[in-house]
């Protein structure tokens, strides 16, 4: 999976954890979100570094990068060549379908097919 995958499920990552689950299954889950996080700080890291390394400021300064400046084009660039990098992140040792078994048992949980869709790449196939 991209590193991108891993941005743009955020979201659906956190309503995933949010939801009411077995024991056994909520430790399986937060053991591997907590790998997603990792490789979450590290991504959020190296955006952090190409605004400073575009801006010519140095880490702890306040910057501001207006979009439409040849700054902003440039960090842009960066950024999703950045997303673009393959993650090591493997996904989780679970089956889509054993996780859509185990939410259905605990009455109330609801994801949206938008969720499903995000999440499919961080489950085995």
């Amino acid at each position: 999976m991209k590193l991108g995958h891993i941005v743009m499920a955020q979201e659906s990552l956190q309503r995933l954890a949010a939801l009411r689950m077995p024991p056994q299954a909520a430790y399986r889950l937060l053991k591997y979100l907590k790998l997603v996080n990792i490789e979450q700080e590290v991504i959020e890291k190296q955006r952090v570094k190409l605004i400073h390394e575009v801006s010519g400021t140095k880490d702890g300064d306040n910057v501001n990068l207006a979009p439409g400046t040849p700054e902003h084009a440039q960090y842009l660039t960066k950024y999703g060549a950045t997303l673009e990098a393959e993650s090591d992140l493997k996904p989780f040792d679970m089956k889509m379908e054993e996780l859509l078994v185990v939410l259905d048992g605990e009455k109330g949980n609801v994801l949206s097919a938008a969720d499903i869709g995000t999440l499919e790449l961080f489950f085995e196939t």
